[in-house]
């Protein structure tokens, strides 16, 4: 799901639950994950339709915090 998308989710407070987790496709890359109340799960959608990869944690951190969210669970 692209950004605007998981932001207009957020704000109707639809996310229950929102990861950062090792991408499998690449070695020491990480993904965002998000959970929605009525149980369907997404990740987040860069502009080319291609999961959004981040470097290091700190940045798919950043990139949560301009979604707008304060919360996330970070798995290994």
């Amino acid at each position: 799901m692209k950004r605007q998308a998981i932001i207009d989710l957020h704000r109707e407070q639809r996310i229950d639950a929102v990861s950062i987790m090792p991408a499998p496709s690449r070695e020491k890359h990480w993904i965002l994950f998000f959970e929605e109340s009525e149980g369907r799960s997404y990740f987040l959608l860069n502009e080319e339709d291609e999961v959004s990869q981040f470097k290091t944690i700190d940045s798919a951190v950043e990139e949560l915090q301009a979604l707008g969210f304060k919360r996330a669970d970070i798995r290994f």
